[in-house]
């Protein structure tokens, strides 16, 4: 959550969790429907900030994005 990057979470994620799930696939979901959709909710992440700056939406739109 304090480096705002999903490609940082997927990774330090997978290094930690690797020994749990030695399955590739299995552990690619499990990340999918972890790392990957909760980064999008950090209001200073790239994956939420970046699509509300192109919009002009202001920050108050991450609430609404729970949703997703």
């Amino acid at each position: 959550m304090i480096a705002c990057n999903q490609t940082l979470s997927i990774l330090l994620t997978h290094q930690l969790c690797a020994n749990t799930e030695p399955d590739g696939p299995s552990c690619a979901i499990d990340l999918e429907n972890s790392v990957v959709v909760l980064a999008p909710l950090v209001p200073w992440s790239i994956a939420g900030a970046v699509p509300l700056a192109s919009a002009g939406a202001p920050e108050q739109s991450l609430l609404a994005a729970c949703y997703l």
